[in-house]
């Protein structure tokens, strides 16, 4: 059967003072033993050594303590150094060099403080970004898609939340070809109907994960967590050819005899740093798009 400890005993100054007693309890027992033996069967009369007997036990004690704090007192120097440095938020700075004993501890110790920060990073994002859904659903009033004040708001959680996970984020930038021909000669009650109906594509074409914006007028923009760029190329060609078979009304009267999209591609951390620069690269891989021909799909990287 397991003994249990007292929950005292896991610290490690309490069994070295345990240790500690139990070396001058042995001592004084073969100290009070030896001199038993001496006295009866030798005969020999030790009330003259007792004070020396009694020296000899007060120096063990005197040196069994000096070990207890030899052995603590890298620990305890330790210990400081480490609060210190946690609320200077500088931990990595402890020289391991100083402690060789401890150094695979420390080191594995610090790696468990880096992933439990990261768990608690991550977890406070995710938190935010559901607080930020219920809170900040903005949408649409014809498209039903969220509008660009969500976008502001929800493209830095994901990009901080894909950072800290290591993984790429891919964003699609959609535009109407020639849109306005298509308002001026059809209406726009009719350019709403292209409108909405690229937006239900999106929703039939996307992943539930995916998350789609109107951008402004007949620009789209889509978040894809998780995807990296050459998937995020794979999906725009869907999309592209599925709204290239769509049955809108009039497509036949616009200047390359359908209606058609252009969309550009970027990814993080390939191709931006930040929201704001994966946004403004997905737009030059739009007009990169749009001046080299219409309908289709590019990106600016190689």
């Amino acid at each position: 059967m397991a003994i249990r400890l007292p929950s005292k005993l896991y610290s490690l100054k309490y069994r070295l003072l345990i240790v500690t007693i139990c070396n001058i309890i042995t001592a004084l027992c073969l100290t009070l033993l030896t001199v038993n033996i001496l006295d009866k069967k030798l005969g020999w009369n030790l009330t003259i050594l007792f004070p020396e007997l009694i020296l000899f036990l007060f120096i063990y004690i005197i040196l069994s303590i000096i070990t207890t704090r030899v052995i603590l007192h890298p620990i305890d120097r330790l210990t400081r150094e480490v609060h210190q440095l946690i609320d200077k938020g500088m931990l990595h700075e402890i020289d391991l060099s100083r402690y060789p004993e401890l150094a695979n501890l420390l080191a594995y110790t610090f790696e468990l403080i880096e992933s439990v920060k990261k768990e608690r990073s991550l977890a406070l994002l995710i938190k935010g970004a559901s607080d930020l859904r219920i809170k900040m659903v903005r949408k649409d009033a014809l498209t039903g898609l969220y509008d660009r004040e969500y976008l502001d708001q929800y493209l830095p959680f994901e990009l901080s939340r894909s950072h800290i996970m290591n993984q790429p984020v891919s964003v699609m930038m959609l535009d109407v070809d020639e849109f306005k021909f298509y308002n001026d000669k059809n209406g726009h009650p009719e350019g709403d109907q292209v409108l909405s109906g690229l937006a239900d594509l999106l929703r039939r074409v996307t992943r539930n994960y995916d998350v789609c914006v109107r951008y402004g007028g007949e620009e789209f923009l889509v978040i894809m967590p998780r995807t990296p760029q050459y998937q995020a190329l794979e999906a725009a060609e869907r999309v592209r050819k599925a709204f290239e078979n769509e049955p809108f009304e009039h497509k036949e009267l616009q200047p390359t005899g359908n209606l058609t999209i252009s969309i550009g591609v970027a990814s993080f951390p390939n191709d931006a740093n930040d929201d704001k620069d994966l946004i403004k690269r997905a737009d030059e891989a739009l007009y990169s798009a749009k001046r080299s021909g219409k309908n289709k799909v590019c990106t600016t990287s190689p």
